[in-house]
């Protein structure tokens, strides 16, 4: 009855069901009775239902039991990790020169007090992250610190405003295309589920009464099938190369589907901004914080102090919280919108985060307010006022309409120059509200 409803048959729903079972057939018997008519049948129904529901219900009081004790465990294990008011995050913030590696398609992350050796975080493909109000989101894994590659991993979240490549020429003008065969084959371009080695080489035998090895796949996006006639060992072979696979072993050549169809562009985008958040383990101790970073030719902003009129920023959030207060306690990655504000008659920025979506998909009644914060005529808002706010450059947390001391920090960037006006910006956040809250973050935002 769930699969035909189009239900998962979660202990809630298999509760509904049985419920159901058990109220019909209660009302069977109530109706048997007044007949005069045996109950027996009925009855015994609903027993067996009875006995389901209760089964049920012990079953999702224990499935409660262990999720609160897993959040419970979850919120203090990452309210340590975020940091005191006297121990912000932001003060550990990682140095991303160079966040994605052209050729690998790596993240480089260095951790404060580690400044000589980078950890290289490899993309995770298999994981999906959802864009944020238009910037590309990616999900990346590492272990150790440098040259240690066994002290600790890393887990990384990161959003971007890199545009995706665009189409690329036909498959039949490459080089080394004659016949409907393309004969010139680049590694990094290779990719096929018949290719299962994720290290050293892969041998493919001959089949019986063949004389090639043949196998689907793709060439640079383009869909078709390898073929291989292979030298005097009868045998052909992949081996995992830098990117891709380097093809060995005999002649190997590509056939496409459709020799019109178009690979993907070759020139990736290598100029763009990047915020999102991090978390190192080791040993039963961890680290989390935020980043933002800038790749490539990226225009910074200039002249803002000779600037007049004021500017709104749109865009998303994203980070790690916790809530540490006993029956409420809650915790994980978070997504929320973003806002900046600048005057730059009076050179100043504020902002806000709102809208959050907590780690189980439900939205949360929060908002951050990022406090007045000067900006300088290179984009660096760097938290220095006229006002009471002076120097501080606090965050301030509301929670169901209630708000919070002052407190926290952020910073942030204004990058490029449309008529003077920079077009992007992106920044971190630490937040405290009094003694239960706490949550890092970062964002970016683009010009309305």
């Amino acid at each position: 009855a769930q699969a035909a409803d189009g239900k998962d048959g979660t202990l809630n729903e298999m509760l509904t069901y049985w419920q159901g079972v058990l109220d019909a057939a209660d009302a069977l018997v109530a109706a048997q009775k007044a007949a005069g008519e045996d109950t027996t049948v009925a009855a015994k129904v609903s027993g067996g239902a009875q006995s389901k529901v209760d089964d049920l219900k012990e079953d999702i009081a224990d499935a409660n039991d262990d999720a609160k004790r897993r959040m419970d465990a979850l919120a203090v294990k990452v309210f340590g990790q975020i940091g005191d008011e006297e121990n912000s995050p932001l003060t550990r913030n990682v140095s991303l020169a160079t966040p994605i590696n052209a050729s690998t398609g790596a993240l480089s992350l260095q951790r404060t007090g580690n400044a000589s050796e980078a950890t290289v975080l490899m993309e995770d493909t298999d994981a999906t992250v959802a864009d944020l109000n238009g910037w590309t989101g990616s999900e990346h894994t590492g272990s150790g610190v440098g040259s240690n590659q066994d002290a600790g991993t890393f887990s990384a979240r990161m959003y971007t405003n890199a545009e995706a490549p665009g189409e690329g020429a036909k498959i039949s003008t490459l080089p080394g295309f004659s016949d409907g065969l393309l004969s010139t084959i680049t590694p990094a371009n290779v990719a096929s589920p018949s290719i299962t080695v994720t290290a050293g080489t892969q041998e493919f035998d001959l089949p019986d009464n063949a004389v090639q090895v043949r196998f689907s796949g793709t060439y640079h996006g383009v869909a078709g099938t390898y073929n291989c006639t292979p030298s005097s060992n009868d045998k052909c072979d992949a081996t995992v190369a830098a990117s891709g696979y380097t093809l060995a072993g005999g002649t190997w050549t590509f056939k496409p589907d459709n020799a019109d169809d178009r690979v993907a562009s070759t020139t990736p985008d290598n100029e763009y901004v990047a915020f999102g958040w991090w978390l190192y383990e080791h040993n039963g101790t961890s680290e989390l914080s935020a980043f933002t970073a800038k790749r490539g030719g990226v225009t910074d902003a200039s002249d803002l102090n000779t600037l007049n009129g004021t500017a709104t920023y749109k865009g998303g959030a994203s980070g790690m919280y916790a809530i540490a207060a006993g029956a409420e306690n809650d915790a994980g990655d978070f997504t929320a919108d973003a806002e900046l504000t600048a005057n730059f008659t009076a050179n100043t920025v504020t902002g806000t985060i709102d809208n959050f979506m907590g780690s189980d998909g439900m939205p949360r009644d929060w908002s951050v307010a990022l406090k007045k914060s000067a900006v300088s005529a290179t984009g660096a808002i760097t938290g220095t006022t006229a006002d009471a706010d002076a120097g501080s450059q606090p965050t301030v947390w509301t929670r169901g309409g209630t708000a919070d001391d002052a407190g926290g920090a952020w910073n942030g960037t204004l990058y490029g120059n449309d008529g003077g006006v920079p077009t992007i910006g992106t920044g971190v956040f630490h937040s405290t509200y009094g003694n239960i809250g706490r949550m890092i973050g970062a964002f970016g935002v683009d010009k309305e």
